[in-house]
């Protein structure tokens, strides 16, 4: 058994987050603080936040990763995008994959988690149309985890060692 691991919690902010992303990313902390701490008993055993504020978010998330590296020494970095809203059991839903890299399926940004409405274009008239599409429209979610090609950060757990292979490329 592992008695201690260590985790960052990585939220790039911009200059506002709204005050339902504030209270379920703040339940996230707590519930995934709460079950890292039971999971991996050590004294040595960290759960931190690290938090940058930047107008262009892709520099505040190489900065919160080389801290996640360099400083904590991170085992896994929980990405979770200041405009997310995840459930206050994120954590323990991914990390119980045990993957290199695993994201949930968000199809909106409230709780709860709905389809949301949105537009395609549809292509196969005599001309470009806009047409609402609504959850009937819209393939079942696999109930199981699938592999899938790419991914944006909003919200994902990752094993340090997919940073460290990412570092060697650069």
């Amino acid at each position: 058994i592992i008695k201690s691991m260590k985790i960052a919690v990585c939220v790039p902010c911009r200059d506002h987050v709204s005050a339902e992303s504030f209270q379920a990313i703040t339940m996230a902390l707590i519930q995934g603080s709460h079950f890292w701490k039971k999971r991996f008993p050590g004294d040595e055993t960290k759960f931190c936040l690290i938090t940058r504020q930047r107008a262009h978010v892709h520099l505040a998330r190489w900065e919160i990763m080389v801290e996640a590296v360099n400083t904590v020494n991170a085992d896994y970095l929980l990405w979770i995008d200041d405009d997310a809203v995840p459930p206050a059991d994120t954590l323990e839903r991914l990390f119980k994959h045990d993957k290199d890299m695993v994201v949930p399926v968000f199809t909106s940004r409230t709780i709860p988690v709905y389809y949301p409405y949105s537009h395609i274009v549809d292509t196969t008239s005599t001309g470009p149309k806009m047409r609402k599409i609504n959850s009937e429209d819209i393939k079942e979610i696999p109930p199981c985890l699938t592999k899938i090609g790419t991914s944006g950060f909003h919200t994902l757990l990752m094993k340090r060692k997919v940073v460290d292979a990412v570092l060697v490329e650069t």
